[in-house]
């Protein structure tokens, strides 16, 4: 994150998400953090895009890719290695 106002060169994005299928309701948006981007879904009321966004920052952790448990750099804290 830029450390002051002025350092601020990269401009916030949304974007239209481009998945979900059918039932786009039950789609959660999509952060790309080194992006400064927010992909959100067509949804298909105020009420479900309110619940989304809600629920997405109360409940979301993972940061793009950074928590993947299936990544290589994924460390298994339970293991004596």
């Amino acid at each position: 994150m830029p450390a002051t106002e002025s350092d601020w060169d990269t401009p916030f994005t949304i974007n239209r998400f481009r998945g979900g299928g059918e039932d786009s309701d039950s789609t959660l948006p999509v952060a790309h953090t080194c992006f400064f981007s927010l992909d959100l879904p067509n949804w298909s009321s105020y009420e479900v895009t309110r619940e989304r966004i809600l629920f997405a920052i109360v409940n979301c952790r993972a940061i793009d890719t950074d928590f993947n448990p299936n990544s290589s750099a994924w460390v298994d804290v339970e293991t004596d290695e």
